[in-house]
């Protein structure tokens, strides 16, 4: 995650657009997430992708009109000049969730996102001092804009856990947020199941101390 934040201002302060895509389990031209990020290549006229080390050469063999680039061997110190950014140019672009077809690539302004940000935190009273908790894959609306872009524009320190270890041990969520006194989290409803199922199968009440929470968020699905 830590790379995806450098690749993704890397690519905002040098005036170039990103999107981001998930990672497939396995890069496949029938895949359904690649077959998304074919989409999105042909609707923009993508010249290049960023990826892990590991993921370079699969996407090379299935994307041979594309530069492919390792984000490991990008050098994220180098000085480079600065882009002009107006409030109307395009942030980054936004996927939608294909459920009626291709995803559309939906632009976000940083006009709108910064205007989202601050009617937010004037309606849910978001503060500086808040800490947040993600665990989802940011080509999710909700990590990116709700969580980061909101993070990085109030200053509030956030946390970042990788998906598969909730998954893997759901309370993990719950200890996460008693460790780092966390006030912000959210996930759709299969991740408060998981934490519920997790809570049954133990036979025991969970004590954590989760009165740091002033908003746990569910979103993401209907």
């Amino acid at each position: 995650r830590q790379t995806h934040f450098h690749v993704l201002w890397g690519a905002v302060l040098g005036g170039i657009t990103p999107v981001t895509i998930a990672i497939p389990p396995k890069y496949e031209e029938k895949n359904a997430v690649f077959l998304k990020l074919a989409g999105v290549i042909a609707q923009l006229d993508c010249k290049h992708v960023v990826a892990s080390t590991a993921n370079v050469a699969p996407l090379q063999g299935l994307l041979p009109g594309v530069t492919i680039h390792d984000a490991a061997t990008i050098d994220m110190s180098a000085a480079g000049a600065e882009a002009t950014v107006t409030g109307e140019d395009i942030l980054f672009y936004q996927l939608t969730s294909g459920s009626t077809g291709i995803p559309k690539c939906i632009p976000e302004r940083h006009s709108a996102i910064i205007s989202h940000i601050r009617h937010s935190a004037e309606h849910c009273g978001y503060l500086p001092s808040d800490v947040t908790m993600n665990w989802l894959p940011f080509d999710h609306v909700v990590p990116m804009l709700t969580f980061h872009l909101a993070d990085t524009y109030l200053g509030r320190n956030a946390v970042q856990v990788p998906t598969a270890q909730v998954i893997a041990d759901p309370l993990l969520w719950m200890r996460v947020i008693e460790k780092h006194r966390v006030t912000h989290s959210w996930a759709p409803n299969f991740g408060f199941k998981l934490v519920a199922q997790a809570i049954e199968k133990s036979g025991k009440p969970c004590t954590l101390d989760l009165t740091s929470l002033k908003l746990l968020m569910n979103a993401g699905e209907q």
